[in-house]
């Protein structure tokens, strides 16, 4: 499950005694997708996504049903063999050409390889990148910040690639 949902968040429900119990109540709110999966644990229910946006909707859907769950912050699935893997995802970053120097700067960074950048008439630059995905936490947030609301990205899981040695 790994390398198809990089990304993992656990769920637990304080007023349960069992939280496999409480995992199994939780788990039909959360259908199968290509995007999400939900797994029953021991220690709750465990999601698995492919983006931190996949995870937000998910958990959302959840706390629609229930207020009290502690929701864990997500995690990323590495591959563990003699080199470790890290999942990592492809960017397409639209942004005012004016905010370029700044939004690069940032995803510098965040260990990102830009592969293209072009503008896209006089006030707009699209950037084309890859990025680890334990960088892109908080990116919404920062290119927001940035841009001053007017910048915008997807994201979409792409590979597991080698992760640096420090």
């Amino acid at each position: 499950m790994a390398e198809h949902f990089p990304l993992r968040q656990l769920i637990r429900d304080p007023a349960s005694d069992s939280q496999e119990s409480a995992a199994r109540v939780l788990v039909p709110l959360v259908p199968p997708s290509g995007r999400v999966a939900a797994e029953v644990t021991t220690d709750g229910l465990l999601l698995h996504a492919t983006t931190e946006l996949d995870l937000e909707m998910a958990v959302d859907k959840l706390r629609g049903a229930s207020r009290q769950l502690a929701v864990g912050k997500p995690q990323i699935n590495y591959i563990q063999s003699d080199v470790w893997q890290e999942p990592f995802a492809s960017l397409i970053v639209k942004l005012p050409t004016e905010r370029l120097a700044d939004v690069r700067r940032d995803l510098q960074a965040r260990r990102t390889e830009v592969q293209e950048c072009k503008s896209s008439g006089s006030s707009e630059t699209i950037i084309r990148a890859l990025a680890p995905m334990a960088e892109l936490f908080g990116y919404a947030t920062s290119l927001r910040v940035l841009t001053a609301g007017r910048g915008s990205f997807e994201q979409e899981f792409v590979e597991y690639r080698p992760f640096p040695r420090l």
